[in-house]
């Protein structure tokens, strides 16, 4: 009888073992579906809100209203800044490209992404 109780104890043993080990493997895997899925929504939420600035009606002041300076948001490309701001005064730069506009404003493009961009002093 000692040695029955000894084994039902030992495959208990196991099995919780076992289980044990099947709801990390479960846990883990669901870790990282919610990381997906948080990356995936940022991803989403960013696309939503460059459709959402675009379809903001723009001041007609181009780069003479403050407001059209702070629709910009990074990795916006040049034909993007264009369309808010309008052309700028001048352009210096290749790969990193600086665009100034007559107000002081100006924006900085990385590999034709915006990265950066200082608003005019009012």
């Amino acid at each position: 009888m000692t040695k029955l109780k000894l084994v039902c104890g030992f495959l208990l043993l196991l099995i919780s073992c076992n289980s044990s080990a099947h709801d990390s493997e479960r846990i883990d895997k669901m870790d990282k579906e919610i990381q997906d899925l948080k990356f995936r929504l940022s991803e989403l939420e960013t696309l939503l809100e460059r459709s959402v600035s675009k379809d903001k009606l723009l001041s007609t002041d181009g780069w003479k209203s403050i407001v059209n300076w702070r629709k910009l948001t990074t990795k916006m490309t040049p034909d993007d800044v264009q369309k808010i701001l309008d052309a700028p005064h001048r352009v210096d730069g290749g790969n990193v490209t600086f665009w100034y506009y007559q107000n002081g404003g100006n924006v900085t493009f990385m590999f034709g992404k915006v990265r950066s961009w200082s608003e005019p002093l009012q």
